[in-house]
């Protein structure tokens, strides 16, 4: 978690497959909705903020998560 200027940005990470850079819905883990990052995004931006997924060429998934900071 950082403070930028006037935002809070929270890292989350995992080491998982990763995602594809263009995701097909047929290409769900065992298990899985397939909405988790749809309903981040839509917290995140309820809240004013984003979400920004940069390129990986590696396994695992990185989001960051930018909010207004509010004091």
């Amino acid at each position: 978690v950082a403070r930028v200027d006037d935002q809070v940005e929270l890292w989350v990470a995992d080491e998982g497959a990763g995602l594809s850079p263009t995701p097909r819905a047929v290409e769900r883990p065992v298990g899985s909705s397939g909405v988790g990052l749809e309903i981040a995004a839509a917290a995140a931006e309820a809240a004013g903020g984003h979400l920004v997924m940069p390129p990986s060429g590696e396994a695992g998934t990185r989001i960051r998560v930018v909010l207004p900071l509010v004091l």
